[in-house]
């Protein structure tokens, strides 16, 4: 094949307007130095230029080979965020199941392109854009920076095929991970309060607030991991609570707990919402931070305390 070919002419050395360039450079600084010590340097010079050549096409020829796999595929993100796939629908669809796995094809464009989509689980996605007349994956149509009629109709073909899918083969949660949708169920069970969707911008921020005071005792917020933790990429789901400024010093120093992301940090915490703290233990501490949000009786106490169940 041509890869082959390519590696193979860098592999030989007959990468010639690289070594010619650099043989002629060698010979202007050695014309009056024509000795065997300088000959072997210059020797060394394109041997060495060769190889940084050689690896340099092969690290190019891997990117194009696995650039598919590296690409942040926006458009399933945002259009199956909040969603999670439903198996009946997905074979009345037309998915077809193997092993544990559901997979789907369609043809774009008058078949110059084939969606391939892939689907384990409720949540977990893979589409690739195949094509037809090579059969190679292609990624055009990811990039912000690729711009031009042909790429704009494969996007919106792309868009399109994913949005009609997710629309025939999903239902709607309100968050993006499983531990913040249970989380908000049980809320509801407890409370009988759904999370508000307060701002426009930030369409993965739900409020959970008490009726009868109009405060607030939960905050579930869809941010990039970076934010509580250096070095960590991709999003997921928080749950900001408040609780006492005691109780807040000691769950910092266990695993799942953070400085209260864009919140007062001396009344509030913050907990990754990916099960690495319990359902229970959340849940008993979404009591304490409802009962903030309570109104005092003449005593000075809160009102009645909710039972919860988990």
């Amino acid at each position: 094949t041509r890869r082959a070919s390519l590696i193979s002419l860098i592999a030989a050395g007959t990468c010639s307007p690289f070594q010619m360039t650099l043989k002629k450079f060698v010979h202007v600084i050695f014309l009056s130095q024509n000795n065997s010590q300088n000959c072997f340097v210059q020797q060394s010079l394109i041997t060495n230029f060769s190889r940084t050549i050689f690896v340099f096409y092969v690290l190019q020829i891997m990117l194009k080979l696995f650039y598919g796999c590296c690409i942040m595929d926006d458009f399933v993100f945002k259009i199956f965020k909040n969603k999670v796939f439903v198996k009946q629908k997905m074979k009345n669809y037309g998915f077809k199941k193997e092993g544990e796995k559901f997979l789907y094809t369609k043809k774009l464009l008058d078949s110059q392109f084939e969606l391939r989509v892939t689907v384990s689980g409720q949540k977990n996605i893979e589409a690739k854009l195949y094509d037809t007349s090579t059969n190679d994956i292609y990624t055009l149509h990811l990039l912000d920076s690729a711009a031009g009629t042909f790429v704009g109709q494969v996007r919106a073909a792309y868009e399109e095929a994913l949005a009609e899918l997710a629309k025939n083969c999903c239902k709607n949660t309100y968050f993006m991970t499983p531990q913040a949708n249970r989380l908000a169920d049980l809320i509801k069970e407890t409370y009988n309060d759904s999370p508000e969707f307060l701002w426009e911008k930030f369409p993965g921020f739900g409020v959970f607030r008490n009726p009868e005071s109009r405060k607030w005792y939960g905050l579930i917020s869809n941010i990039d991991k970076s934010k509580l933790i250096k070095g960590k990429k991709g999003f997921v789901d928080i749950l900001n609570i408040k609780l006492d400024s005691n109780e807040i010093t000691v769950l910092l120093q266990q695993e799942g707990f953070f400085p209260a992301y864009h919140m007062n940090k001396k009344s509030w915490i913050t907990v990754l919402l990916d099960d690495t703290v319990s359902d229970k233990k959340i849940m008993e501490l979404v009591q304490k931070s409802h009962e903030f949000s309570e109104k005092k009786n003449k005593k000075g106490q809160y009102g009645t305390k909710s039972k919860i169940s988990v």
